[in-house]
């Protein structure tokens, strides 16, 4: 388990992560990631370790959805999240705890499914999906991206005219070609700095990868404890 087939259908879901790591959660999550790292830096041309560490966001941070009414309350919800990622996390740590979190993402067909007559009325309201960016972005306390979203046209309609823009504004390119021979030194080095400060530089709400992982999840494992414990920004 860990190949490239498998990384396709994983990505292929609808799973959300969270936009922040839960504080509780930071030094649990910088140490995850930093052996997942690792078993990379140790192995560069194994598959299985590359398809691990661009799956662990999703396997661990996934966004709880609440069932009831009492669960969707603010402070249930934290907690609710909070023993999520923990929980998640701590399986990860198993020796078959990638298999155990893939299965369940995999075997997870209810994610779009709405369970209860208030949600339904809820998800059934005609509301503009501009609206509901701009409430989450409120939420979130993002109110410079809020007033963007309500001063944007919305989505673009699904045509050939869309189409071509989106062609015209990403034109294909080539992938390059690898030298033949070996660098005589690598083509890019940088310093520990410099690598945190281009982190810093995203602005706050960055959108995530197909594999989940934002801006402010290294953020999160980059603060408090998991500063003195991730070794992601650290030479060997």
């Amino acid at each position: 388990m860990g190949d490239v087939d498998l990384l396709e259908r994983v990505f292929s879901l609808p799973v959300r992560t969270v936009k922040s790591i839960p504080p509780s959660c930071r030094l649990a999550f910088a140490q995850a990631l930093t052996g997942a790292i690792h078993k990379v830096v140790a192995s560069p041309g194994t598959v299985e370790s590359w398809v691990k560490l661009l799956l662990l966001p999703r396997c661990t941070l996934k966004v709880v959805k609440p069932s009831s009414r009492q669960e969707r309350r603010s402070g249930n919800r934290k907690s609710l999240q909070c023993d999520s990622i923990l929980r998640a996390l701590a399986m990860w740590k198993e020796g078959s705890g990638f298999e155990v979190l893939v299965n369940s993402l995999l075997a997870d067909t209810g994610e779009g499914v709405v369970r209860g007559g208030e949600e339904q009325r809820e998800i059934a309201e005609e509301v503009s999906p501009n609206i509901k960016q701009c409430l989450r972005k409120v939420s979130d306390g993002h109110f410079t991206a809020a007033v963007k979203v309500l001063c944007s046209s919305g989505v673009a309609p699904r045509g050939e005219s869309t189409m071509q823009a989106l062609i015209d504004k990403h034109p294909f390119a080539p992938p390059p070609n690898l030298p033949s021979t070996p660098l005589s030194q690598p083509a890019l080095s940088v310093d520990e700095d410099c690598v945190h400060r281009c982190v810093k530089s995203f602005p706050k709400g960055t959108s995530c990868g197909r594999d989940g992982l934002r801006a402010q999840h290294l953020l999160d494992a980059l603060s408090g404890e998991g500063c003195s414990r991730i070794l992601l920004l650290r030479r060997p």
